[in-house]
């Protein structure tokens, strides 16, 4: 699964809150460890969330593996984006997603 975003300015202390859609779990294995990665990542029971200190490059991506575990037609909640330390949000769009035995 993969979220992101196209920046235009200099951007530092993101949060990227992803929703999980239902019918699916992330796989430990996808999460950042011991590599360099320009952000932290934590998971909750319905949602994965990225902090990024400083965001270098002029897109910002969050990766991670789902696992589906039901099958059926499912909708993803936006992806939303904001600053620790600013007064803006982006708010992304809602996905369907279906799982076929």
């Amino acid at each position: 699964f993969r979220s992101g975003w196209k920046k235009d300015t200099e951007l530092s202390h993101l949060i990227l809150e992803d929703p999980l859609p239902g019918g699916f779990r992330p796989t430990d294995s996808s999460l950042p460890g011991e590599d360099y990665n320009p952000y932290t990542t934590e998971i909750r029971d319905d949602r994965i969330i990225g902090y990024y200190r400083t965001v270098w490059e002029d897109h910002l991506d969050f990766d991670y593996l789902l696992r589906a575990e039901v099958p059926g037609t499912f909708r993803a909640l936006p992806s939303r984006l904001w600053s620790m330390y600013g007064d803006w949000r982006l708010l992304g769009p809602q996905m369907k997603l279906q799982v076929v035995p």
